[in-house]
């Protein structure tokens, strides 16, 4: 009996390797995927026929670009205001005013506070 093989074109871009090619956006849509369906990595993968060691890579990139997004500068903007008793003035976040002579004046009260 001879073996018959059929090619089957299914749109699905592979590398010569045989893995399949994602762009970014196929990517986001099987992480998304993967986290709305509540299986583990490893089923998930075997459904998607995707190496588990892929998913992981992906779901690091992912959460590490969203984490980024997310991270807020500690930087605050501050201004200096001219007062008739002193010649600097300090608003903190919390909105604390302090005012001083000088900035090392300022600094140990703001150092005080803390």
């Amino acid at each position: 009996m001879e073996a018959v093989f059929e090619l089957v074109e299914n749109g699905v871009k592979r590398d010569r390797r045989g893995r399949r090619i994602t762009n970014i956006d196929e990517r986001i849509r099987l992480i998304e995927s993967y986290l709305a369906s509540g299986l583990t990595q490893i089923d998930f993968s075997k459904r998607e026929g995707m190496n588990k060691n892929t998913l992981v890579y992906w779901l690091k990139q992912y959460r590490d670009r969203k984490n980024k997004k997310e991270r807020r500068s500690n930087f605050v903007e501050v201004g200096a205001i001219r007062s008739q008793s002193a010649s600097l003035e300090v608003v903190l976040v919390d909105g604390t005013c302090i005012r001083g002579n000088s900035a090392s004046e300022i600094a140990a009260m703001i150092k005080a506070l803390r």
